[in-house]
């Protein structure tokens, strides 16, 4: 699946009258009348632009288009595992993961140094390209005190980059017409 915005050539902001501008631009180019030698990848081409056309025209569809383009762009199985592998947080959430509050293997440092560059890579896997952050380490039982600060400043406002459409009930692609309520449901 394409993207309506490039389907049709246009930014994200584009007005109405861009869109329509945009809309004949295209459906000049691609109309089967105008492509008799390239009849059906010019009919599939303007079928791609119609359909654009009519989300981005109508105020609620594009409304509903912009909120989940990614996903109806990706697909509720976008990728070869439906649901990809996490980090189950619940046992380190009792202090019998650990022993003794030191840097040993099994010591509180390690064990929750280990848990948080888990949960940096699997976001990492999920972030743009373009975006450059770096992720404070946990650190030691050594760590100085300005490191402890940018580790817990980034970490107490912390939201995953990683998308859950594979925990959706429903595929956003095939229910456009009732968003409101499957967003609600899923």
């Amino acid at each position: 699946m394409r993207c309506h915005y490039e389907v049709l050539g246009v930014s994200q902001r584009a007005t109405d009258s861009d869109l329509k501008k945009a809309y004949r631009q295209m459906a000049l180019v691609w109309h089967p009348d105008k492509n008799p030698d390239n009849m059906e990848e010019a009919k599939v081409q303007f079928q791609l632009i119609q359909a654009a056309y009519d989300t981005l025209s109508d105020p609620q569809e594009r409304a509903f288009y912009d909120r989940n383009r990614e996903s109806i762009l990706r697909g509720k199985a976008s990728g070869s595992d439906p649901k990809p592998e996490t980090v189950d947080l619940f046992e380190y959430f009792s202090s019998q993961c650990y022993s003794g509050f030191n840097d040993s293997e099994k010591g509180f440092y390690t064990i929750y140094r280990q848990v948080f560059e888990k949960i940096a890579a699997k976001d990492m896997q999920y972030m743009d390209d373009e975006e450059e952050i770096i992720i404070p380490d946990f650190g030691s039982s050594d760590t100085d005190l300005e490191d402890v600060a940018e580790f817990y400043g980034y970490w107490s406002s912390y939201c995953t980059s990683m998308d859950f459409h594979w925990a959706d009930e429903f595929d956003i692609r095939e229910a456009q017409r009732m968003g409101r309520w499957v967003e609600k449901e899923n």
